[in-house]
């Protein structure tokens, strides 16, 4: 598919599970990290890009898509959940009773799919985390 070394989270692997899940639009706010992911989703006519001003608009949008039919998915850095960022991400989900899964490389790209299978299971949010600042997006 791409030629990412193995220890790296390439955007064609993320990609590759938003569309296997069917996710019709990808709530996003525009960020360094996830250009390269950014650049494949425009360019997919499958998937619709809402892009919001703050991070904080995120959840209310996709909400609103989800009660439209549709089937969003939120692509946002850890800062627009707190300003400590990563020493409190998990805490922070935990505290609000939110499963996460981890993904750090394309090995670990089933955990989006198992991800995507328990929110449709369970009707509640499940956050992916991308740790170690998307190497494979940055290139």
């Amino acid at each position: 598919m791409n030629d990412m070394p193995a220890n790296v989270l390439s955007p064609e692997t993320v990609l590759t599970q938003i569309k296997k899940h069917g996710v019709t639009h990808v709530v996003y706010l525009p960020d360094s990290e996830t250009n390269f992911l950014y650049l494949l989703m425009k360019a997919d006519p499958a998937i619709h890009l809402v892009g919001v001003n703050r991070e904080g608009h995120a959840s209310s949008i996709a909400a609103g898509l989800w009660l439209g039919g549709a089937k969003p998915l939120i692509l946002i850095q850890n800062t627009g959940m707190l300003d400590t960022v990563a020493t409190y991400t998990e805490r922070f989900l935990m505290a609000f009773g939110l499963n996460y899964y981890l993904v750090e490389n394309d090995a670990d790209s089933s955990r989006i799919a198992v991800a995507f299978e328990e929110a449709e299971r369970t009707k509640r949010p499940v956050v992916v985390l991308v740790g170690d600042e998307y190497h494979g997006f940055n290139r």
